[in-house]
């Protein structure tokens, strides 16, 4: 497997008993720019930080701002039996937080809206949009999206809360997290994101 360490930031990418594999603990004070893609609009307070205790990357927004972090369309991520899984905390409320896989046809993610739970979403131009009842609201979550041949299994730490059908993108994915702000310095917190894929 091969390993690349940036200024102490350790990124993994590699095969993982027939699977791709990817894992990336955001530890150190920069990112790694091979892979990943930083946005923001706006000038206020839209930003997105890579030095924050214990190894988590920051995204805030501003009042209709926007942080975004992404794979910049490179859609490496096989169209079916695949996995993401987020390490997520919102510590303030007002804000649309997004993460998930995102492809030219749609989007499969979570999502929670400003006071609001978390959603499971599949969007290939028409949503279907599950209620997990689990809070978004300030404690740290384990997101996972686990991609079938034929469903969609949505899990909030380790237990199953919706399973979708329908509405359901084509592959290939990138991974993506989205903070829009509702108000001055709203915050999403990402501790790590890992993936695994199958070969295509």
């Amino acid at each position: 497997m091969a390993t690349n360490t940036i200024s102490n930031k350790q990124t993994k990418f590699g095969p993982s008993n027939e699977r791709l594999y990817f894992f990336d603990d955001f530890i150190g004070r920069v990112y790694n720019g091979y892979i990943w893609n930083s946005a923001t609009t706006g000038s206020a307070s839209s930003s997105i930080s890579w030095k924050y205790p214990g190894g988590q990357v920051r995204l805030r927004a501003g009042t209709a701002e926007s942080a975004l972090l992404d794979w910049n369309n490179n859609y490496s991520i096989s169209s079916q039996n695949c996995e993401i899984i987020f390490s997520v905390r919102r510590p303030v409320e007002n804000a649309t937080t997004e993460v998930g896989l995102n492809s030219a046809t749609g989007q499969i993610r979570f999502v929670a809206d400003p006071w609001d739970s978390w959603y499971a979403e599949t969007d290939d131009g028409t949503d279907t949009s599950t209620n997990t009842s689990v809070s978004a609201i300030d404690l740290l979550r384990v997101l996972r999206i686990v991609v079938g041949t034929t469903d969609v299994k949505f899990y909030v730490n380790h237990a199953l809360k919706a399973t979708h059908t329908t509405n359901i993108p084509d592959g290939p994915f990138e991974p993506y997290i989205s903070q829009i702000g509702g108000q001055a310095d709203q915050d999403v917190l990402i501790d790590y994101v890992q993936i695994y894929s199958e070969r295509d």
